[in-house]
């Protein structure tokens, strides 16, 4: 398993004490505020060269709810929905179920956001860490000093090596001493990451934004941002936090003092301000998927999301473009699109693409239910549209005709341009 010998090479990379605020380096200011009015309409051909499909099977055992997390490697397809754990090949094909719900050992009540690693599988359950193999033997519980928070989509943490971890540490009261915590296969604290912005509450209260935060590898470094939080940050070589990217909201950004609100207080004024949800950094951009609340730009209308019909305030979607400096809101070019905030599909005609995860550098996924797939594959917008590729049209069709309302859901992968 060479976990020791792995432990040893990471721990001297991350021996270097974390006991200040972060360095500055001038990190480059994306001006949010000033390009809240800048929309435009885009197709995936501008930016993406490929698409494909891949629907998970269905089965007895692999039969699933709502997905909380997905995780996707070269080789595997890991997901934990609110009761179960699913590995799948990369065509799809369904392989096994990780672990079961119950309170044994190797069971999880509530499965979190699962991670594939280089030998192992991890899934956070309530305060702790389960580690089995990928044929499925439960390996061992690691008790994690900070506690993991199974919010869905919740991306609080990440493996760094099949034998350390990095976790955001909750702060329910607005005075806690650290924000993040490097953990090993032991449970022994490697580094713990300082909090250097703090408020205070009168009271506990758990909310899923206290322990909410992003982290994840581009062009192998590790970067972190909270969801409160408008900086994204590296985790340079000496361990600390290095400011790279600010996403400015200016006036429409929720002022840091107010989390010390009461959960009534707080529930009366979010929709007053703009949110960044979750992004995703590619070679070339930027995708931001923002919660615009009151200042909502676009007309109130059905949509899907995460699989599922609402109606009303449709997540927007935002580009950064690395190269031009641009950044810019996406609209359809089509009221009748089933995703009026996503990129026009031009490829195929498929469904309009809103990035969901990031597979790499140039790969991002988007997730749908067979409801969604059979419902704008029978409608007159995708019957009559002319895509680039006719012939990758005749696949979407051919796919919806094998699909049941009942099956699991298909992952959509873009390859975007170089």
């Amino acid at each position: 398993m060479k976990l020791q010998n792995s432990f040893l090479i990471l721990f001297v990379l991350l021996m270097a004490a974390c006991n200040k605020e972060p360095e500055s380096s001038g990190p480059l200011v994306i001006d949010l505020e000033s390009n809240i009015s800048n929309i435009k309409k885009v197709r995936l051909s501008e930016i993406a060269d490929d698409v494909c499909y891949i629907p998970l099977e269905t089965n007895e055992q692999s039969l699933m709810g709502r997905v909380i997390n997905i995780d996707i490697s070269e080789k595997f397809i890991f997901l934990s929905t609110s009761d179960k754990c699913l590995l799948f090949d990369s065509n799809g094909k369904f392989i096994l179920l990780i672990g079961r719900k119950g309170k044994g050992p190797g069971e999880y009540l509530y499965p979190g956001a699962v991670k594939i690693g280089e030998n192992f599988l991890f899934v956070p359950a309530s305060n702790d860490l389960l580690v089995y193999t990928k044929t499925g033997e439960f390996v061992k519980r690691i008790k994690n000093p900070a506690g993991f928070d199974n919010v869905p989509f919740n991306n609080n943490w990440s493996v760094l090596s099949d034998s350390l971890f990095i976790c955001q540490i909750r702060n329910v009261m607005g005075d806690a001493e650290n924000k993040a915590i490097i953990f090993d296969w032991n449970t022994d604290t490697v580094q713990l990451i300082p909090n250097y912005k703090k408020f205070h509450r009168e009271k506990q209260s758990s909310r899923s934004e206290d322990g909410r935060a992003e982290f994840y590898f581009f062009e192998n470094k590790l970067f972190y941002k909270e969801f409160t939080g408008d900086t994204l940050f590296k985790i340079n070589e000496k361990n600390m936090l290095e400011p790279i990217y600010v996403f400015d909201l200016g006036k429409f950004k929720k002022p840091h003092h107010l989390q010390s609100l009461s959960v009534a207080e707080a529930s009366k004024i979010v929709n007053n301000y703009i949110y960044i949800n979750n992004l995703f950094e590619t070679d070339n951009y930027f995708f931001l998927n923002y919660y615009f609340g009151e200042h909502y730009p676009f007309k109130k209308r059905e949509y899907s999301q995460n699989s599922e019909i609402y109606l009303g305030i449709a997540p927007v979607l935002g580009i950064y473009d690395k190269q031009l400096g641009e950044t810019f809101l996406v609209k359809s070019e089509f009221d009748d699109d089933v995703n009026p905030n996503g990129i026009f599909n031009d490829l195929d005609g498929g469904l309009s693409f809103f990035p969901d995860a990031r597979i790499n550098n140039s790969t991002l996924l988007m997730i749908f239910s067979p409801y969604e797939l059979l419902s704008y594959a029978n409608s007159d917008f995708f019957k009559n549209s002319s895509p680039k590729f006719p012939e990758k049209k005749k696949e979407i069709e051919q796919l919806a005709k094998k699909l049941d309302l009942n099956d699991n859901l298909v992952l959509m992968l873009v390859k975007l341009k170089e």
